[in-house]
């Protein structure tokens, strides 16, 4: 056998000494470079199986050395990249307990008082927010505002410390703006989500300027630019919406036009041709938003097609074909209409059953079942959409109980109850009432609460 490092060995045939084995997995970018190859060519079971794998192997070496600072930091990688493919599996439960193990091990790391006169103690104090931040992405799934917006702050005050004079610090302040700024949109604090935005923009502008041909920070300046589309959608500037959402669309399709086999490029582009369609409609593009689905469709296919078992790629089609219901539905074509949101059902439900946990896939489900509701109603089916209302219903009864403060769970949740009511009123049905006044609690109850919008 070939003889990898010197020093004595232990279990397993591990060496105590361990400079081979660790500049053969040495750090975050040997591992992040793995992640990112299996994410373009491998199925998630067998990425999974890899990184869990790798991770092992790093405990091994803890266990071995347990002040090795290098290896712990590895440890942590490790567990994120694991949190990483949990979430892209829609396991929140899982994801957040690796998330938080790699949390721990980094708060010890910037806790130890021999590394603060060091170069290292500015690389882990990042690590650190890094670790905030995707604890914070899994609350906020989970629909846990207050303790979502509490990761966040964690991250952006060790960020702020330290001018974004790399450009991990600089992608990472721009998150920490992003996230907090998506909280605020998400509970109709439209001016503080504005200036999130803004700030999340002028730090991923800026940094993009110095080094344009890094894609990292070229991709995170296209997100700026959609997120402020976002915003400025909510707040009625449909035409400054589209400006940022074409300015992030060219981005995209730059960058794609450099490898068009980076997965999560294309993601990206079909994400901001969604949002897009969204305008065109608002604005009577009826035709165009269809193109600009279809196309998001087809890049979601293709991804899918590549590895069904990611039910975050099942998610994205059903996102997808719903909008798509919901333009045919504007063109009068009610039949088309009826195919596309019904192929969103059937993926909402996929979705729904294989992490039930899970609140995004939740309300996509109820989503898709008041969409093919809608479509009863104009094809004058009042039976069949009463009972998809009242299926809907039930979901986002449950949504409704995890947070108060997610107006786009509220509003599902209002909307159903009054196209219930308006169903129920229709054949003078008494308890029509009834949900016509739950839907005002529900609206007048979230204004009390102060998340109705600005």
């Amino acid at each position: 056998m070939r003889s990898t490092a010197p020093g004595r060995l232990v279990g397993n045939g591990v060496p105590s000494e361990l400079p081979f084995f660790i500049g053969l997995i040495n750090c975050q970018t040997v591992l992040h470079d793995v992640a990112k190859a299996l994410e373009n060519t491998a199925c998630f079971d067998l990425r999974l199986a890899i990184i869990s794998g790798t991770s092992k192997i790093i405990e091994s070496f803890t266990a071995s050395d347990p002040g090795n600072i290098a290896i712990q930091r590895e440890l942590s990688v490790a567990r994120d990249l694991i949190g990483d493919l949990l979430l892209e599996q829609g396991d929140l439960h899982s994801a957040l307990a690796a998330y938080q193990e790699a949390l721990s091990i980094r708060a010890s790391l910037t806790a130890n008082p021999s590394l603060v006169t060091t170069p290292y103690f500015e690389i882990f104090q990042r690590d650190l927010a890094v670790g905030h931040v995707k604890v914070g992405d899994v609350f906020a799934e989970q629909g846990l505002i207050q303790d979502a917006i509490q990761s966040y702050q964690a991250a952006h005050e060790i960020l702020i410390k330290h001018p974004p004079t790399t450009v991990e610090f600089g992608i990472d302040l721009s998150v920490s703006h992003e996230r907090i700024g998506k909280l605020m949109l998400q509970t109709g604090n439209l001016n503080g989500a504005l200036n999130s935005f803004k700030a999340s923009f002028e730090v991923a502008e800026r940094c993009a300027l110095a080094d344009p041909s890094n894609t990292s920070l070229q991709r995170t300046l296209s997100i700026s630019h959609s997120h402020l589309g976002d915003v400025l959608r909510h707040k009625g500037d449909l035409n400054g919406a589209r400006r940022e959402y074409h300015a992030s669309l060219a981005i995209d399709q730059r960058l794609i036009a450099t490898d068009p086999a980076v997965n999560l490029w294309q993601h990206d582009l079909s994400s901001v041709l969604l949002h897009l369609s969204d305008i065109q409609m608002e604005l009577g593009e009826l035709h165009v938003a269809e193109q600009s689905v279809r196309t998001a469709l087809e890049i979601l296919q293709h991804l899918a097609d590549a590895d069904w078992e990611t039910l975050d790629k099942m998610y994205g089609l059903s996102v997808c074909n719903s909008h798509l219901a919901r333009v045919l539905k504007s063109q009068g074509r009610l039949q088309a209409a009826e195919l596309a949101s019904s192929a969103a059902l059937e993926f909402s439900k996929g979705i729904a059953a294989g992490a039930p946990e899970n609140p995004r896939y939740q309300h996509q489900l109820a989503l898709s079942l008041s969409c093919l509701g809608d479509l009863r109603v104009r094809q004058s089916d009042d039976a069949g959409a009463l009972t998809l209302y009242m299926s809907a219903l039930s979901v986002s009864g449950k949504l409704s109980t995890i947070s108060h403060s997610n107006l786009e769970w509220q509003r599902t949740l209002w909307l159903t109850h009054y196209h219930i009511a308006s169903l129920l009123a229709g054949c003078e049905d008494s308890s029509a009432d009834t949900h016509y006044r739950q839907a005002y609690e529900i609206i007048f109850g979230t204004k009390r609460r102060g998340f109705l919008p600005d």
